[in-house]
């Protein structure tokens, strides 16, 4: 009687459980991973500049011989609030929006295949080197470097960099319009300072 109420205990099928915990904690990780962000497909020259330049300036331009993002993760911009944020699909539509924000700061943009027109212009080769937005929970900061190198054939080639950043608490609407926000200010203040020194080249006074 005893050993007809007693039956022996199943033998565990480890490979099974492992399999159940792997698929479980994959589940998990799948549920959990944050949505990524977007950053908007082209560059928003609503910022005000803060170029200050005297009345009726010189007539300035360049010639724009290339146009490239030199970051080490181009396609990726930052992380807000554990998200990764990502820089736009169509990395050469948003470049060529970011350089066209020198036309609102007097600074008349030329592609190098103008070629009559591109004769009177400093030629020069725009990278951008950084590109960077985050936060914490009471503040919320962007960054960008521009590296600029005339090409000009006739003159020893010059390499300068240009930095725009913004920085800000964000205690009361720390959403991702304001994190855009963030990186066009940083955008701004970077041509602000390329366009300055456009300017000086040109021999305009910068205030």
């Amino acid at each position: 009687m005893l050993k007809r109420l007693i039956k022996p205990m199943q033998p565990i099928n480890f490979v099974s459980v492992t399999i159940a915990a792997a698929l479980v904690i994959s589940g998990t990780a799948a549920i959990a991973a944050p949505k990524p962000m977007d950053l908007a497909a082209t560059y928003d020259d609503a910022v005000d500049s803060d170029l200050k330049l005297e009345k009726n300036p010189k007539p300035c331009s360049v010639t724009i011989g290339s146009l490239t993002d030199e970051r080490r993760s181009p396609e990726m911009v930052g992380v807000f609030f554990g998200r990764a944020v990502r820089a736009p699909a169509d990395r050469d539509a948003w470049l060529r929006s970011i350089v066209d924000g020198l036309q609102s700061r007097k600074i008349a943009v030329i592609p190098a295949s103008t070629g009559e027109n591109a004769q009177s212009s400093a030629r020069v080769d725009i990278a951008i080197t950084k590109a960077w937005v985050t936060n914490t929970s009471s503040n919320m900061s962007a960054s960008i470097v521009f590296r600029v190198k005339a090409n000009d054939a006739a003159e020893t080639p010059e390499e300068k960099s240009f930095r725009g950043g913004a920085s800000h608490s964000s205690y009361f609407s720390g959403g991702p319009g304001e994190l855009q926000r963030a990186f066009n200010t940083a955008v701004s203040r970077g041509l602000d300072a390329m366009a300055a020194d456009f300017h000086k080249t040109c021999g305009n006074v910068v205030l």
